[in-house]
């Protein structure tokens, strides 16, 4: 073969071998950002899940707050103060709050 037959063929398996090698990158790159993917989500639908579950609970943890204003037990005297610390023991002052913000 002339040598500048061979520098054509040298080139052209180079070109084939370089682009294999960038296919092979590219398969493993794309692999990779799948598994992220695929543990973003499966992360992100737990989290949800654990929201939901929250929520849930301070809701129900609501509703005893809300019973403290039809109670019969506590007599009509009873200052604000002393209703507002009951209700704080059932459910903290953040959560009440975010739990209000949700049902308004």
């Amino acid at each position: 073969l002339t040598t500048d037959l061979v520098n054509v063929y040298l080139l052209c398996f180079v070109q084939h071998r370089t682009r294999r090698l960038h296919d092979h990158l590219l398969s493993g790159f794309m692999r990779e950002v799948k598994t992220i993917q695929d543990d973003a989500k499966t992360i992100a639908q737990e989290q949800v899940a654990a929201y939901r579950l929250q929520r849930t609970r301070d809701l129900a943890r609501a509703g005893r707050v809300l019973q403290l204003f039809t109670a019969d037990d506590i007599p009509p005297e009873t200052t604000f103060d002393q209703v507002q610390s009951r209700a704080f023991a059932v459910l903290n002052r953040d959560r009440l709050d975010s739990v209000a913000r949700y049902m308004d």
